[in-house]
């Protein structure tokens, strides 16, 4: 099986989304002192490559934890777009058919080009509120971008959040590698920990394929 890594790396100095702290990874034992190495590791649940849960905006609304584990891994579809300020109901459309034979949507924008530059999170590409109206009404475990949120950085009503959360889609933000997967359905992976009542969890994100 082929297997393609679409999330990013965790490390001290990642990019991260403005106000959210940064992640410390903190030795607490070595083989050379302890005879065993472990770390002691702190971050954010909306750290890197994560995914939003229903819990992360609505009150009372559904957490990771409230979702079995095969709601986090079925067949994927990449949707590729132009990377300019919204992604239209008209890029979405002809997807159509195949959005409805899909558990997981991903959007391929390019974005993830930026990772590491100030320009990361300055006009990214989202979808205008028709386009995540009606993908909203579709039935998906999750819609996943590659680029840091389905919404603008200032934005304080998260409209596309909202769209999605409320019928228990899950986001997936900061993906990456998006176009090495192709235009066929595969195999989609983006299995929290199981943390209770978590609004939100890092997670190795992965495209699987069977080898040639």
């Amino acid at each position: 099986m082929r297997v393609l890594d679409l999330s990013h790396p965790i490390h001290v100095g990642m990019p991260l989304f403005p106000g959210t702290p940064a992640p410390n990874l903190e030795p607490l034992a070595s083989v050379e002192k302890a005879g065993y190495a472990e770390h002691w590791l702190a971050m954010a649940s909306h750290t890197g490559t994560h995914i939003d849960a229903p819990g992360h905006l609505l009150p009372g609304a559904k957490t990771l934890d409230a979702f079995p584990a095969e709601h986090f891994i079925g067949t994927g579809l990449v949707i590729s777009v132009q990377a300019g300020a919204e992604i239209r109901l008209q890029d979405l459309n002809p997807f159509e058919s195949r959005i409805r034979a899909a558990r997981f949507v991903l959007l391929h924008t390019g974005w993830d080009a930026h990772w590491g530059a100030p320009a990361y999170f300055q006009g990214f590409p989202v979808l205008e509120p028709e386009a995540a109206a009606w993908l909203a009404t579709f039935d998906l475990a999750g819609i996943g971008v590659d680029a840091p949120s389905l919404d603008p950085v200032a934005s304080q009503s998260l409209p596309n959040h909202r769209a999605f959360l409320s019928r228990d889609i899950c986001l997936i933000e900061n993906l990456r590698g998006l176009g090495a997967i192709g235009t066929e359905p595969f195999l989609f992976s983006c299995l929290p920990l199981p943390l209770p009542e978590a609004d939100g969890c890092p997670v190795r994100a992965v495209a699987m394929r069977p080898a040639p």
